[in-house]
């Protein structure tokens, strides 16, 4: 079969195009099976993702909650801080050494004897005159 050079030309161009388009057909099948695998691949990562986030959203819960309770903490803290200081102040308004010049509304409670201040220290000065007199009285005699 004889064939002219313009006719071997096309039909050398046509077997290269053929040629081109199988290996254009492999680029594309190529490219597909690397789209799908990216695609299985991103499935896990969409999931870890989701994951992360309700995660953090959790998080962010949690930490809402330790505040609140932080705060919560240091209010009773306060609340302890003055009821052990008021404690401590009773404690000296009873037991301290000036306990017997308590004013009568420093304990609400406690019974008074109705006796006027003014009996009171006539009492001790009568009393404190006579220890001296007796003491005055024992180096005289000696």
């Amino acid at each position: 079969m004889l064939i002219s050079p313009e006719h071997a030309k096309l039909l050398d161009d046509y077997r290269k195009l053929v040629l081109r388009s199988q290996a254009h057909d492999q680029i594309v099948a190529k490219k597909d099976q690397l789209i799908d695998d990216l695609q299985m691949k991103m499935i896990p990562l969409k999931n870890f993702s989701d994951g992360l986030v309700e995660g953090v959203r959790a998080l962010r819960g949690e930490v809402k909650e330790l505040h609140r309770e932080v705060e919560e903490k240091e209010q009773l803290k306060a609340k302890l801080e003055l009821i052990s200081h008021q404690y401590d102040q009773l404690k000296k308004l009873v037991f301290g050494r000036s306990s017997e010049k308590l004013p009568e509304a420093a304990i609400p409670e406690q019974l008074s004897l109705d006796v006027a201040a003014e009996t009171v220290e006539a009492c001790r000065s009568s009393r404190a005159v006579g220890l001296t007199a007796t003491r005055n009285a024992r180096r005289w005699t000696g």
